[in-house]
């Protein structure tokens, strides 16, 4: 699926610019290089991987801390082509709606300020008819339906919901394994062996998601047209990685189908 879609993708067969590799973490020891993506066990796999780290083993919020890690983008680009083709590169993907659904939850749902600052103000602002000044103020309360118009109409996307095609660079990359958070407990066990890590490394996935439970209940409240505008957004990742539209929305999708016909 990957090979086929980069080989009709030559634009993206250059490196990116060194500014645009901040999630690609480098761990020298074992020759490895992880795309970090948010949503996707992130946290997880960086506690695993601190079993390398100069610092010590890290745990949850640490494990997120940028600056005790090394980034692709930190190195010359002599250094970065050198280990590009010769590191083992590995990423993990989650199917589009519901990391999508798991960043709303994780920084708008929860009393995350950072979030509530640097987004729900805006959120509320733009798209909440009525808004209170307190509500524009504080950013709190921002509804799923609200964000979903907002990722719809976004010039540049955050971290959290950004596309995997814009953190990861896939084509260019050229990754030895791309795992599934669906299967991500067989993955592990095989990237770990297939990587030659040091077999007292433990991948723990301790985090079980709700989200898929969740996926019907929040989106039954976005009209088709957002659903296929997400579509859009996400169309690489759907393709890239063999996901299927409306996939897990396919009984909503078909509902409000029904209903316009």
């Amino acid at each position: 699926m990957v090979n086929s879609f980069c080989q009709r993708s030559p634009r993206d067969k250059n490196l990116p610019p060194k500014r645009e590799m901040n999630f690609l973490i480098v761990l020298d020891e074992p020759g490895i290089i992880y795309c970090s993506v948010p949503k996707v066990a992130s946290t997880e796999w960086r506690e695993a991987l601190s079993f390398y780290h100069h610092h010590g083993r890290v745990q949850g919020k640490q494990a997120q801390n940028r600056t005790i890690w090394k980034h692709l983008s930190e190195y010359s680009n002599r250094n970065v082509t050198t280990k590009i083709q010769r590191y083992y590169k590995f990423l993990f993907v989650r199917e589009p709606f519901e990391r999508l659904l798991s960043a709303y939850k994780s920084k708008f749902l929860a009393k995350n300020e950072v979030y509530h600052k640097k987004f729900g103000r805006e959120i509320i602002k733009k798209f909440r008819k009525n808004a209170t000044e307190h509500q524009k103020m504080s950013g709190y309360g921002v509804t799923f339906f609200e964000f979903v118009k907002y990722v719809a109409f976004a010039k540049a996307y955050d971290e959290h919901w950004r596309p995997y095609s814009q953190l990861c660079h896939v084509c260019s990359i050229g990754y030895n394994f791309i795992g599934y958070l669906e299967t991500i407990d067989e993955d592990a066990a095989f990237l770990i062996k297939e990587s030659k890590m040091n077999g007292s490394m433990v991948f723990k996935s301790t985090r079980h998601s709700r989200t898929s439970s969740d996926l019907l209940r929040f989106y039954s409240q976005i009209p088709l047209r957002y659903i296929n505008r997400l579509r859009s957004i996400y169309s690489n990742d759907f393709e890239m990685f063999g996901y299927q539209f409306p996939g897990p929305l396919k009984s909503l999708v078909n509902s409000q189908l029904s209903k316009n016909n």
